[in-house]
C-alpha cells in the first residue's frame, strides 16, 4: 500500500469534513482538502476507489472506560462487559456500541459510542460509495507517549490524547474549563501554536492536524468497526432480489473452479470439499431433482435454458473470462456473486491470504476491465474484498 485516504467526519451533517491522501513512500500529503457538508462526500468517491480508507470521527462522541472482571475470564463474562459500565453511561446500554480496545489479563479498556451515530456515519459513506477499512476516534490517531498528553488544534477544536486508549476533543473556548477538572500530567506536548488560555504546555514542531493524524492511522490498532460492524452488510440489499440467479451462478462458478483444481495434486482435498458443496448447493437450488449424477452437466443444461430465455449472454462470457483469471491466484474463496444486467457489471466478494495477493488479482483484472474496489476487510488473518468489473467500452 503506497497511498491511503484519511477522512475526518463531523458529528453533524453541516460540519466541515477534512480529507487527505497520504503517500507512504514520500511520507507526505499528495492531495488534501475539505468539504462543507456530508452532501459533498461523493466528491471523494473517485479518490477512495483504489485506496485503503481510514475514517476519523470526533473523539467527543466516544467515552472511554476501564473495567476489571473478577475470577477467570470466560466468553460469557466478556459478553457481560457492557453491563459493567451501565451505571457510568447516560444512555440505554442496548443502544450503545461497546468496543474492546485492549485487554491486559482481567482488565479491559473499552470505548463506547451511540449505535445510531456509527450507523449514520456508515450510511453516509455507503451512499457515497466509500468503504472504510478502519474507523477510529480522531484523538486516538495522535502520537502516544507514556505519562504525557499530546494535543493538536483542528479548526476550533483541540484534540487531546491522554493515554493509549483514551482521549478527548474539546471546543477551544471550553479548554480551560475541561482541563480544570482533569488530573493534567506533568507534560502536555502541543503540535499547534500554544493556546493562550492554559499553562504548562510544551511546544512541539508545528504540524497540520490532518498530517499528524494521517501519520498515525496506518499502524493504529484501534478500530470502532468491531462486533456487528466488522462485516459490512450493505451487499444484502443488492443481492436480495437475485437470490435464485446468484445461487445458480455460485454453483456454476464452484464447478468451474473445481474442474480446474482437480488437476492440481496438492489441492485434492480442497477439490473434494468443493464438489460436496456443489452437490449440496445444487440440491438446495433444485430440490425436485433427486438424482444428481453430474452436477456440472446438469447445471449447464439449466444455463442453456437461461440463454434461451434471454439472448444476452454477456454474463456467461464475463463469468468464463473471470474464471480463467481467478484460477491463477489460488488459494481463493468466492463468497458472493452478483450480475447487474443493466450496467453489464459483475460484482463479487472473495477471500484471499494476503493484501499483496489481492492487489495482484485486482491489477490482473484491471488489464482487461474497468475495476472498482468496493470493500476491503481484514478477517481472521485473511483479506476479504469486494470488486466490480465491467468490460471497457
Amino acid at each position: 500500500m503506497t497511498e491511503y485516504m484519511v477522512i475526518r467526519l463531523g458529528r453533524m451533517e453541516n460540519e466541515t469534513i477534512h480529507w487527505l491522501i497520504w503517500s507512504v513512500e514520500k511520507q507526505a500529503s499528495i492531495k488534501e482538502g475539505y468539504l462543507s457538508s456530508t452532501l459533498q462526500l461523493n466528491e471523494l468517491t473517485e479518490y477512495c476507489q483504489q485506496r485503503t480508507v481510514y475514517v476519523l470521527v470526533p473523539g467527543s462522541c466516544i467515552t472511554y472506560h476501564t473495567v476489571s472482571l473478577p475470577g477467570k475470564v470466560t466468553r460469557q463474562s466478556i459478553q457481560a462487559l457492557p453491563f459493567l459500565i451501565e451505571e457510568r453511561v447516560a444512555s440505554d446500554i442496548d443502544k450503545l456500541h461497546v468496543i474492546e480496545l485492549y485487554r491486559q489479563q482481567n482488565t479491559f479498556h473499552l470505548a463506547v459510542i451511540d449505535r445510531v451515530l456509527i450507523q449514520q456515519w456508515l450510511k453516509l459513506l455507503l451512499d457515497a460509495g466509500i468503504s472504510p477499512y478502519k474507523m477510529l476516534p480522531d484523538c486516538l490517531a495522535l502520537p502516544v507517549e507514556d505519562d504525557t498528553w499530546q494535543a493538536v488544534k483542528l479548526e476550533q477544536q483541540w484534540l487531546i490524547r491522554q493515554t493509549q486508549y483514551s482521549g478527548m476533543s474539546i471546543d477551544e473556548k471550553l479548554l480551560p474549563i475541561v482541563l480544570a477538572g482533569d488530573a493534567i500530567p506533568t507534560v502536555v506536548y502541543c503540535y499547534s501554536e500554544l493556546p493562550t488560555n492554559v499553562t504548562g504546555w510544551q511546544a512541539k514542531p508545528n504540524e497540520p492536524a490532518m498530517v499528524l493524524l494521517a501519520k498515525n492511522v496506518i499502524n493504529n490498532k484501534v478500530n470502532l468497526l468491531a462486533g456487528i460492524y466488522k462485516q459490512q452488510t450493505s451487499w444484502l440489499k443488492f443481492i436480495r432480489p437475485w437470490y435464485s440467479v446468484i445461487a445458480a451462478l455460485s454453483v456454476c462458478l464452484f464447478l468451474l473452479i473445481a474442474n480446474t483444481l482437480v488437476n492440481v495434486h496438492q489441492l485434492n482435498q480442497q477439490t473434494n470439499n468443493i464438489k460436496q458443496q456443489t452437490v449440496k448447493l445444487y440440491h438446495q437450488l433444485f430440490p425436485d431433482e433427486r438424482r444428481v449424477t453430474n452436477p456440472r452437466k446438469q447445471m449447464e443444461q439449466h444455463i442453456r435454458q437461461l440463454k434461451q430465455q434471454d439472448n444476452s449472454n454477456s454474463f456467461i462470457i464475463l463469468l468464463n473470462e473471470l474464471q480463467s483469471i481467478l484460477t491463477q491466484f489460488t488459494p481463493i474463496e468466492m463468497k458472493t456473486l452478483y450480475f447487474d444486467k443493466k450496467q453489464n457489471e459483475l460484482r463479487f466478494t472473495i477471500r484471499m491470504n494476503s493484501l499483496d495477493h489481492f492487489e495482484q488479482l485486482r491489477k490482473a483484472l484491471t488489464a482487461q476491465y474497468d475495476v472498482q474496489q468496493i470493500n476491503l476487510i481484514e478477517k481472521s488473518e485473511q483479506i476479504e474484498g469486494a470488486l466490480a468489473i465491467r468490460r471497457r467500452k
